[in-house]
C-alpha cells in the first residue's frame, strides 16, 4: 500500500504543471546513472543480480534531476523485480546523431511485444510466473517523465542481453 501511494504521488507530480521548461537544466546522464545504480546496488546484491553501468558514454540532456532519478529508479526496480537471481541489469548512455539514448537492459524474461504498449498505460499490469504483478504505475510514470522531457520511451527485446531493453531517447539540448 505504501509503494502504491508513493507511485500515485509520483505520477501526480509528473502530471502537474510544476515541471516547466524554464526550470530545466543541463544534466549529465552518466552522473544520474551512477547515482541510480548506487542507490539500488545493495538490493541487487541481495538478489544476486549484477547491476552496473555498461560502457562509459556521457550525454547531457536538458531536464529535471529529481524526475530523471525517478524515471531511472522505476526502470531499475522493474528489472530487479522481474529478473531471476544471477541476472544482469545494465544502464547505458549512448550518443546518437539526433540525441541521447538512455538504456536499461537485462537478461530477464522481458515483455512480450504485444504487451509493451499496453504496459506503459496507467494501471495495466504484467504477468510473471502466472501471477499479476505490481500496481501498473511504474512504466506510466516513466512515460509521463519522458514526455515531460520531450523524450520517447521504447520497450524492446535486448539484442545484447536477451531480456528487456527500455530506452529513453532525448533530443539534443538546444
Amino acid at each position: 500500500a505504501t509503494r502504491l501511494i508513493e507511485q500515485l504521488l509520483s505520477l501526480a507530480r509528473q502530471d502537474s504543471e510544476q515541471l516547466h521548461r524554464h526550470e530545466a537544466r543541463l544534466l549529465e546522464l552518466g552522473d544520474v546513472s551512477r547515482r541510480g545504480v548506487a542507490e539500488l546496488a545493495a538490493q541487487a546484491a541481495r538478489q544476486s543480480i549484477d547491476l552496473g553501468i555498461h560502457g562509459s558514454a556521457q550525454g547531457q540532456v536538458l531536464g529535471h534531476d529529481e524526475a530523471l532519478q525517478v524515471l531511472l529508479r522505476n526502470l531499475l526496480e522493474n528489472a530487479l523485480k522481474y529478473c531471476p537471481a544471477g541476472a544482469t541489469v545494465d544502464v547505458s548512455v549512448l550518443q546518437r546523431p539526433d540525441g541521447i539514448e538512455w538504456v536499461v537492459e537485462d537478461n530477464g524474461p522481458g515483455i512480450a511485444s504485444e504487451d509493451r504498449t499496453r504496459l506503459m498505460r496507467r494501471f495495466h499490469r504484467g504477468q510473471h510466473g502466472g501471477a499479476i504483478n505490481g500496481s501498473g504505475l511504474g512504466l506510466a510514470i516513466v512515460q509521463a517523465i519522458a514526455e515531460r522531457h520531450d523524450a520517447e520511451l521504447q520497450l524492446a527485446r535486448s539484442a545484447r542481453l536477451g531480456g528487456l531493453r527500455a530506452s529513453v531517447r532525448f533530443p539534443l539540448p538546444a
